[in-house]
């Protein structure tokens, strides 16, 4: 998974824990399991690691429910920021937890409240 949204990548790493919107159905089939995340960063490529905990179609109350962890202040932007980035409108939304990297001494997904 990339980010490359400043929103997202600090919701991502101050909070670690995002909720994005995606196209593909690839992140419906890995709930549960850890992923290489890719954020583009001050010019920089950062390496992380992260743990799918939802994925699934993109509805109203998930949207109000997940909005707080998309780094974005309202629904409406959210969708703007992903549509505008992707070229199309968002079907899915998946819902990540930064796991341990011994670089940066975050913790681990199962323990993120």
């Amino acid at each position: 998974m990339k980010i490359t949204h400043p929103k997202q990548i600090n919701q991502f790493l101050d909070k670690g824990i995002l909720a994005t919107l995606r196209n593909s159905k690839t992140y419906l089939k890995k709930v549960g399991q850890v992923i290489n995340v890719m954020i583009r960063h001050q010019n920089k490529n950062i390496g992380e690691k992260a743990k799918i905990i939802y994925a699934g179609e993109i509805f109203d109350f998930l949207l109000r429910r997940n909005v707080a962890h998309s780094g974005f202040k309202d629904i409406a932007e959210w969708i703007r920021e992903e549509t505008r980035a992707s070229g199309r409108k968002p079907k899915y939304i998946v819902v990540i937890k930064r796991i341990n990297n011994p670089l940066t001494g975050w913790f681990d997904a199962d323990k993120v409240g």
